[in-house]
């Protein structure tokens, strides 16, 4: 249940962020920790519906042998700092709701979640 803490944290200073008038860039400051509000929710339901495995929320790359052919284990990837790499949003919508996941990709281009996941928003003007 810490990554659904960590949501909760996340969503209520998102919103104390937005309603401070005079705060710089509070728009885009509350879009980034909604969207990670948002993204913590999804992969703390996941790992509630498969028993706590961290496994169901890692990407998971398989083994390889000396000879550099792949094995039935799987072990996660790591990223540059070596930690386990997280699912992707999208990936993490489709294994919540499948059929929500087709109807929101439908809509969203897929440059939108780059854009979102570093706060970058369309300009108007």
């Amino acid at each position: 249940m810490v990554l659904m803490e960590k949501s909760v944290a996340a969503c209520v200073s998102a919103i104390e962020i937005y309603n401070k008038p005079d705060f710089q860039h509070r728009e885009e400051t509350f879009s980034v920790l909604m969207g990670s509000a948002w993204e913590l929710m999804l992969k703390a339901r996941i790992l509630k519906d498969n028993k706590n495995q961290l496994r169901s929320i890692y990407v998971m790359d398989p083994l390889k042998t000396k000879t550099g052919k792949p094995t039935k284990r799987k072990t996660p990837r790591l990223n540059g700092s070596k930690n386990a790499t997280t699912i992707p949003i999208k990936k993490a919508i489709e294994m919540v709701s499948p059929t929500r996941a087709n109807r929101w990709t439908r809509y969203v281009p897929k440059t939108s979640a780059c854009c979102w996941r570093s706060g970058i928003t369309a300009s108007t003007s």
